[in-house]
């Protein structure tokens, strides 16, 4: 994630410490300079989460609206691109009925969105659909590769600063194990430490089977939805091999998934600087999530409305029975 200049509107820091989650946006709007020249303009409401809408406060919650919470990381977040071009806040221009919450925060892995989940359960209203962006990607973020200490780092500013980031392995049964690990910036970057730090990344990757772990944590959405009577959607960031498989094995476990971009290739171009959804795409999975919200809202209107007719036919059959 490199950029030249974040510019506080507000005066606040862009990125806050948090004991749970590592870090978490401040509340705030922010100018952020990119290296290429382009910029864009970031609002973070006093939730810390990113807009979806103008005038954002979510303490003022219409209890008549039902609420659509999107899980991810900057790509759901919106990096690069500025409020209104970024797909949850499309989404809300087009489900009108319902609230869209943006919970994408820069680099967070499927694990701290998992948390996040769990701490909004407790703090507010649930929601009807709870959407998990997911990408290749984040298999390495859900174990924590070393080398995107260095990513966290940048974003917090403050590189001697300790941050504790949460991570997860998975163990020979199959159960998963959360821990968390201090990210702190080391003084050594000889080619040779670099060497030897990707290295260990990918003996790290294959001993932890960070894939499997990932599928693990979707079974941990899928937990906590069913018995919140939540509807569940995972939703693919990208085409690669392993994005469609996790969206395999999610149909397979009775999870709802789709593909939000059909064209959209590997992000993982190059992990200290990837490239991140352009407007465009972002409109994209703003059209396919919409349409898959409103097939299934089609599809909840016919069961209701079917067991409207069956319970009216019913009772005029009892009432015929009474008066004979």
């Amino acid at each position: 994630m490199k950029y030249k200049t974040i510019e506080s509107v507000t005066g606040n820091e862009y990125i806050l410490l948090d004991k749970e989650l590592g870090l978490k946006h401040n509340p705030g709007e922010y100018k952020i300079s990119l290296l290429d020249g382009a910029s864009f303009v970031t609002t973070h409401g006093n939730d810390t989460l990113r807009v979806t809408y103008p005038n954002y406060n979510h303490n003022k919650r219409n209890s008549s609206q039902d609420e659509i919470w999107i899980f991810g990381c900057s790509c759901t977040y919106g990096w690069t691109l500025n409020d209104y071009e970024t797909y949850p806040w499309l989404m809300q221009n087009k489900l009108s009925e319902f609230r869209v919450i943006n919970f994408g925060v820069n680099e967070y892995s499927t694990v701290q969105s998992l948390m996040q989940l769990q701490k909004a359960l407790k703090n507010r209203p649930k929601p009807k659909y709870v959407v998990v962006a997911y990408s290749h990607l984040h298999d390495h973020h859900n174990i924590y590769q070393n080398y995107w200490k260095s990513i966290y780092q940048k974003l917090v500013g403050r590189e001697n600063e300790p941050v504790n980031i949460p991570y997860c392995t998975v163990d020979k049964e199959g159960n998963l194990h959360f821990s968390k690990k201090i990210a702190k910036s080391s003084s050594h970057n000889s080619a040779i430490s670099n060497y030897l730090e990707i290295k260990l990344s990918k003996f790290r990757e294959w001993y932890y089977k960070s894939h499997l772990v990932s599928k693990g944590l979707m079974e941990e959405f899928m937990k906590i939805c069913e018995s919140q009577r939540i509807k569940l959607i995972v939703g693919g960031l990208d085409d690669c091999r392993l994005t469609k498989n996790m969206l395999i094995y999610c149909k397979r476990e009775g999870i709802s998934a789709l593909l939000m971009s059909a064209n959209l290739k590997s992000l993982a171009i190059d992990k200290q600087d990837p490239s991140y959804p352009n407007a465009n795409t972002n409109i994209k999975y703003a059209e396919r999530l919409t349409e898959f919200i409103e097939n299934n809202e089609a599809k909840i209107l016919k069961k209701t409305k079917k067991r409207a007719r069956v319970r009216n036919n019913s009772l005029g059959g009892s009432r015929l029975k009474n008066a004979i």
